[in-house]
């Protein structure tokens, strides 16, 4: 970099109040939330000391560390419409753990939540970028979802999507359930020992993979399967008006 090319560069810093920002530096309107921050409390309006962490303002909340949260309560509450939250690569650690062979496999977290609404109607929440486990429900969301690029293992039932979600990218790791699907849209979905794989209703299912789970997967009505595969299941159920389209194998068997 010549002079000239890095004086213009310290005028624009200047003029910006500042250094240029990093890579990785979070914008200024995305709020940043770490294990001290939860502790303390007031990440926004009404969030009280310790967990569950409240988001009750829309906006975007990224993780700086992993999150550990104690037994018997949720990690993280959301209270509003459009949130999204990005792991950042992080974890939010529970302390459930599950276990057993697949088909009486049982967790000791049951009832708390890693990520879920404060209220039945909240939407339009996204989860992004990393790791939740440990929990009764991992990710426990409504409609308008989006769950991208995750990796959620003990949980009891390991995530609910409703009408209008979209979930790619999501792999899902000794669970007693693989979790509720409806209305939407599933892609790159990769569940591995576990009760049950996937429970769904109406909903597209491309590029899904079903291996050691006890009974593989339900489809609770009329949708659409494509490059589904499954193996080491010990009983499978289609529902009534599926419509299977193409690369689908059965322990390595087209069906």
């Amino acid at each position: 970099m010549n002079f000239r090319n890095a004086l213009a560069l310290s005028l624009v810093a200047a003029a910006c109040g500042g250094a240029l920002a990093g890579p990785n530096t979070p914008a200024s309107d995305v709020v940043t939330i770490d294990q001290s921050k939860a502790t303390a409390g007031g990440i926004t309006s009404g969030d009280t000391a310790g967990f569950p962490i409240t988001i009750s303002a829309p906006g975007s909340y990224r993780l700086t560390s992993n999150l550990v949260v104690p037994a018997g309560v949720d990690a993280i509450q959301v209270s509003v419409d459009n949130v999204t939250i990005d792991l950042n690569g992080f974890s939010i650690k529970g302390p459930g753990t599950c276990g057993g062979q697949t088909g009486s496999m049982t967790c000791t977290a049951l009832v708390t939540h890693g990520v879920a609404p404060a209220v039945s109607n909240i939407q339009r929440t996204t989860v992004q970028n990393g790791t939740v486990g440990g929990f009764g429900y991992c990710i426990d969301t409504r409609a308008h979802t989006r769950l991208t690029d995750l990796s959620l293992h003990d949980c009891h039932s390991a995530l609910t999507a409703l009408e209008g979600s979209i979930l790619s990218r999501v792999a899902i790791y000794r669970s007693v359930g693989g979790g509720l699907i409806r209305a939407s849209s599933a892609e790159q979905i990769q569940v591995y020992w576990a009760n049950t794989g996937l429970s769904t209703h109406r909903s597209t299912l491309r590029g899904v993979s079903i291996d050691s789970v006890h009974s593989a997967f339900v489809q609770g009505g009329p949708g659409y399967v494509s490059a589904l595969s499954m193996s080491s299941i010990n009983s499978t159920v289609l529902g009534s008006g599926v419509q299977s389209v193409g690369g689908n194998l059965y322990n390595g068997v087209a069906f």
